[in-house]
C-alpha cells in the first residue's frame, strides 16, 4: 500500500467505526471501493463490508487480498478494542469505539464482499442503489434491530459521484449513517445544461477510445444528467466555471512549495554584466528554474503553440490528444530544465504521441517560448540562421521572469483552494441539514500528504444510539 493510501486508510477507519457505533451501524458500504484497503480494516474492526467498484479488475485484486486477510481479519474481530483509534480520530472516535466493541460484533462481523456496479448520476441512482443494498442484506427494511442499520462511506469519491452519494443517501430508508470524502471539483457537473451543452460539440462518432486518448475534454466524460452543484437551496453561486472547480482542487499553499527549490537555494534569478560598456542582465552559470515550475511552464507553452499553430487539428475546447501505446497524458511529460532549447524537445515529444505534424523547426520553436514570454527578436545579426549566445542568454532569460510571473499565478491559486472548496463542502453541508441530518465537516488528513482532506460526516435525525 503506497504510503498516501496507508495514511487515508489509518485516518478514516477510525471515524467510520466512531460514526457506526454513533448511529448503531455494523454494515458498511464503501462507494467506489477500489482495491478494498479501506474494506480490509474497517472489517478487521468487526464491520460487515460490501465494496462497491465500477472498474472489474479493482474489484479482483479487492477479492484475492480478503481471501489473503481472512485469518488476520477473523483475529481483528476478537480483538477489538478503543485502542485502535489512531490519533487522527476525534475524541468522539475513542469513546465510541469502546462502546462499540462490546455491544456491536454482530454474527457477520468481519465479512467481506466486493461487486462490480457503476453508480452513474442520474435521477434513478437512489433506486438502483436502494436495489443493490437490498439484493446484498435483504433484511434490511425489516423492522430494524440496531445491528442492522447502515452506513455508507466513500474515499475520494470523484466528481460528480460525491453529489450522487449525497443523493442515494439522503433518499435512501436503508442508510442511517455517511462518510464520504470528496475530490476532483473539476469534475463536477455544475448544472443541466452544462452537460448537454458539450456533449452537443463532440462529434457524433466520439467513442470511449477517443476519450481515453484525450481527445474529449475530461467534463464531457463526467458530465451527469443531474446537476452536482448546487445540491442545497441555498443562495449559492448555481454556475461555477471550470477554471474555478481546477482551483478547488489544488493543494492550498502561501508560496512555492519548498521542493520547487534545490536544498539550500531561496531564489532563483539573474545578474547583471557588461557588454560594450551598458549593463545588461545575464543569466548565471547553469541557472534555471526549478523542475516542476519548468514542467508547469513548458505545458503552458505548449498550449499556445497549439492555440497558434494547429488550430485547424485541435479545435477550441479540446486537449491534445496524448496517443495511443502507452497511455501517458501529457502533464507527465518531462521537462528537466527551462532553456528555450528544452521547449523545443518538449513540444516534439508532445506532438510525435500526438501524431501532429512538426511545422516549426527547432530554432523557431525555441523563439517562439522566448516570445510567448516576452523576449522581442532583435534586428538580424552576422550569421544569419544560427541563434547567437548573446539572443539564447537573452531567451533564457524571458523565460526565467516568464517562470516567476508562472510561479505567483500558481501560488494565488493555490491560496484561493480552500475558499473555492470550502463552496462546494458548504453546499453538500446545507444538502443534508435540509434533509434533517446531523453534519460536520471533519478534517481528516495531513493535507501535504493528501490535499483532499475534509471528510462530509451526517447522521440522519432519530438514528442516533441512544446507548
Amino acid at each position: 500500500m503506497a504510503r498516501k493510501k496507508e495514511h487515508e486508510v489509518a485516518c478514516l477507519a477510525p471515524v467510520v467505526m466512531a460514526v457506526a457505533a454513533a448511529a448503531a451501524c455494523t454494515r458498511v458500504v464503501d462507494i467506489g471501493c477500489g482495491q478494498g484497503y479501506l474494506d480490509r480494516e474497517l472489517a478487521r474492526r468487526g464491520l460487515d463490508v460490501l465494496g462497491v467498484e465500477a472498474a472489474a479488475h479493482n474489484t479482483k485484486v479487492a477479492q484475492g487480498a480478503a481471501s489473503s486477510d481472512a485469518s488476520a481479519i477473523t483475529s481483528g474481530v476478537a480483538a477489538l478494542s478503543a485502542t485502535e483509534c489512531s490519533e487522527c480520530a476525534t475524541e468522539f472516535a475513542t469513546k465510541c469505539a469502546a462502546e462499540f466493541a462490546t455491544r456491536c460484533v454482530a454474527e457477520d462481523a468481519g465479512r467481506m464482499r466486493f461487486v462490480v456496479e457503476s453508480l452513474r448520476g442520474d435521477a434513478e441512482a437512489p433506486h438502483r442503489m436502494s436495489a443493490l443494498l437490498q439484493s446484498m442484506w435483504p433484511d434490511l427494511l425489516q423492522p430494524p434491530p440496531p445491528k442492522r442499520r447502515l452506513l455508507m462511506c466513500a474515499l475520494h469519491a470523484c466528481g460528480d459521484l460525491t453529489p450522487t452519494l449525497l443523493r442515494c443517501f439522503g433518499e435512501s430508508r436503508e442508510c442511517a449513517a455517511l462518510v464520504a470524502v470528496p475530490c476532483c471539483y473539476n469534475l463536477l457537473t455544475v448544472h443541466d445544461e452544462e452537460a448537454r451543452a458539450i456533449k452537443r460539440r463532440q462529434p457524433a462518432d466520439t467513442d470511449a477510445a477517443d476519450a481515453a486518448a484525450g481527445f474529449v475534454p475530461a467534463i464531457a466524460l463526467s458530465a451527469a444528467p443531474v446537476a452536482g452543484f448546487p445540491l442545497s437551496t441555498a443562495p449559492l453561486r448555481s454556475t461555477m466555471p471550470h477554471s474555478a472547480r481546477m482551483v478547488a482542487c489544488q493543494r492550498e499553499a502561501a508560496g512555492l512549495p519548498p521542493s520547487w527549490l534545490p536544498r539550500g537555494q531561496r531564489s532563483w534569478g539573474h545578474h547583471s554584466e557588461e557588454r560594450g560598456g551598458a549593463t545588461e542582465q545575464a543569466v548565471p552559470p547553469g541557472e534555471a528554474l526549478p523542475q516542476p515550475l519548468a514542467a508547469q511552464l513548458m505545458r503552458c507553452l505548449l498550449e499556445a503553440l497549439v492555440r497558434e499553430h494547429y488550430s485547424d487539428l485541435v479545435p477550441s475546447g479540446q486537449r491534445l490528444p496524448s496517443g495511443s501505446g502507452g497511455g501517458k497524458k501529457l502533464e507527465r511529460l518531462h521537462a528537466s530544465t527551462a532553456t528555450p532549447a528544452s521547449f523545443a524537445s518538449f513540444a516534439q515529444l508532445a506532438l510525435a504521441r500526438a501524431s501532429m505534424p512538426e511545422r516549426l523547426t527547432e530554432t523557431q520553436l525555441s523563439s517562439f517560448a522566448a516570445s510567448q514570454c516576452g523576449w522581442k527578436r532583435p534586428p538580424p545579426e552576422s550569421g544569419a540562421g544560427e541563434v547567437s549566445e548573446r539572443v539564447a542568454q537573452q531567451q533564457q532569460l524571458a523565460l526565467l521572469d516568464a517562470g516567476r510571473r508562472l510561479a505567483a499565478f500558481i501560488s494565488l491559486r493555490a491560496a484561493l483552494a480552500p475558499l473555492a472548496e470550502g463552496l462546494f463542502l458548504s453546499d453538500a453541508l446545507l444538502s443534508l441539514e435540509q434533509r434533517d441530518c446531523e453534519v460536520a465537516l471533519v478534517p481528516l488528513f495531513d493535507a501535504e500528504l493528501s490535499p483532499r482532506n475534509v471528510a462530509i460526516v451526517a447522521i440522519k435525525h432519530g438514528m442516533q444510539c441512544q446507548a
